[in-house]
């Protein structure tokens, strides 16, 4: 399209193929589409107008400032991720777009691909552009806490999506995380488990650049595992507790047969799965011998069969941009909003196999 605007096959004023129409034209998925207009709408190259469509920008077009005045809002979601299709940060993509496009605001895509350094110029990006607010789900956004705070002292409204930085004010939706982990060890607990170790490595046993900071989330849910333990009149053993670093295949042999562990609490599903591939080589049943629960009901862990907890990342990321509109209009108070999740309980859990041994 850069091409087509350059060469002149598309003038000044021409209008642009819808979202649908260039997904059918290049066979590319809606989020690359919205994604390439955005960034078309970043260089001046293109302008869109509610309730007419998208058109090559004319020589004059000043910048996404300038183009508000004729056109519609802009506001920026960043997320830290959304290469998988299936990946729940999809799902959360398509709340936002739907509310901010309801409501007469176009919505520009970026992604830090889980990279601070790509976070804090994306922030700069949104600050340079005056975008009208910022929806983020920053893989770490205490590192960049004072780029984040910089938004708000520069008039841009913030809001920020299921991860925070401690004492600082913010808008926040976020799910309930110390209750998801809560629900799924006390459903272990109910099944007679007693000896279940928390799972909660930085890095999953296979070394991906996908690795989990820990962060505010992380404590949140370990908060949830000491909390069930609590219920459950077990007291928390720092030893059953395994964080930082990256999870060794020997940690969890000798959770298990040294430790006498008969559940593994995970704390997301990409950890979950990579527990449960573990556990099959090693010809250990799940759930007869070892229960394993993960964290976000993501595609996987519903091909894998895997006990974990639901979050509701659609409305996530309705909700978010809910709340960043009511910012843009003047709100300038600071809520929490906390959504609910819920236990869905598969094949990887079950009553807790006191007689197993771990076989060499």
């Amino acid at each position: 399209m850069i091409r087509q605007i350059e060469s002149g096959a598309l003038p000044p004023g021409s209008r642009i193929p819808s979202e649908n129409e260039l997904c059918r034209l290049h066979g590319i998925s809606i989020i690359t589409v919205r994604k390439a207009l955005s960034d078309l709408v970043h260089e001046n190259r293109v302008v869109r107008i509610k309730g007419k469509g998208s058109f090559v920008a004319s020589q004059e077009a000043k910048g996404p400032a300038q183009i508000k005045q004729e056109s519609v809002g802009i506001v920026s979601l960043v997320v830290m991720y959304y290469r998988q299709l299936d990946s729940p940060i999809i799902s959360l993509i398509k709340g936002a777009q739907g509310h901010f496009s309801s409501d007469g605001y176009s919505m520009i895509l970026e992604c830090s691909n889980k990279n601070a350094k790509t976070e804090a110029e994306i922030i700069d990006k949104c600050i340079r552009n005056k975008v009208d607010g910022v929806l983020i789900y920053s893989a770490d956004p205490a590192a960049n806490e004072e780029k984040l705070v910089e938004l708000e002292a520069k008039g841009i409204p913030l809001v920020m999506l299921d991860r925070w930085f401690e004492n600082a004010p913010c808008t926040l939706v976020a799910s309930y995380h110390s209750d998801g982990i809560y629900q799924a060890t006390r459903h272990l607990i109910q099944y007679g488990h007693r000896r279940i170790a928390f799972i909660g490595p930085q890095q999953v046993i296979s070394e991906t650049d996908e690795s989990e900071p820990r962060s505010c989330v992380f404590e949140e849910r370990l908060k949830g595992y000491k909390a069930a333990l609590k219920y459950g009149g077990m007291d928390f053993n720092e030893s059953l507790c395994v964080v930082g670093g990256e999870l060794q295949f020997q940690t969890l042999d000798d959770l298990i047969e040294k430790k006498g562990v008969t559940a593994l609490v995970c704390i997301n599903d990409r950890t979950g799965i990579e527990v449960l591939a573990y556990l099959k080589r090693r010809n250990i049943r799940v759930p007869e011998d070892i229960s394993v629960t993960g964290f976000d009901d993501n595609q996987n862990a519903k091909q894998e069969n895997l006990t974990t907890i639901r979050q509701r990342f659609q409305e996530l990321g309705e909700i978010g941009a809910q709340k960043l509109l009511e910012r843009i209009r003047g709100d300038t108070g600071k809520s929490q909003t906390v959504l609910p999740v819920e236990l869905v309980v598969r094949g990887s859990s079950g009553v807790v196999n006191n007689q197993f041994r771990m076989r060499g």
